[in-house]
């Protein structure tokens, strides 16, 4: 088999939303414009896509990607889900509002885990900060921020 040259390889993602029954895609990615951080994910009129499902599709393809060990496109693709909130969610949507938070306490922790793989230890232990000033008792982010701690020599915060 011939092998592939990774900077020419794309990263196809498609996710169907629907809303105000119009039908909306995620763009094809190139490896080098996520690794770049020269994504916008939202194709058709601006806003359509609504905040939370466009991090929640970038989230899952950073999963893929974590999965496939690209750990820098992971850690990309969460990133470009965190600044989807950016956008304020109204207070009266609760729901919302606590949904949000749920998923920003995972895309700090996977993106945690994937910056320890690359060696990004002090990252690590913000982003795992991060996680645990929005839920305390998130065992993901403890773990992870200890083994980042474990790995600067800070023994004594990691324990």
């Amino acid at each position: 088999p011939k092998p592939q040259n990774p900077e020419r390889k794309k990263l196809r993602i498609e996710i169907n939303i629907h809303n105000s029954s119009q039908n909306y895609k995620l763009k094809s990615l190139k490896k080098s414009k996520i690794e770049n951080g020269g994504i916008n994910p939202i194709s058709g009129p601006a806003g359509a896509l609504a905040p939370l499902e466009a991090a929640k599709s970038l989230k899952d393809a950073g999963n893929a990607q974590f999965k496939e060990k690209q750990y820098p496109a992971a850690v990309e693709l969460y990133k470009q889900a965190m600044k989807q909130f950016d956008v304020a969610i109204p207070a009266h949507e609760e729901a919302a509002a606590e949904e949000a938070r749920k998923l920003k306490v995972v895309l700090h922790q996977n993106m945690a885990t994937s910056l320890n793989y690359l060696g990004e230890y002090q990252d690590a232990i913000l982003r795992c900060s991060l996680a645990i000033g929005l839920e305390p008792t998130s065992w993901k982010a403890h773990y992870q921020r200890a083994i980042a701690q474990w790995r600067t020599k800070q023994f004594d915060e990691a324990i």
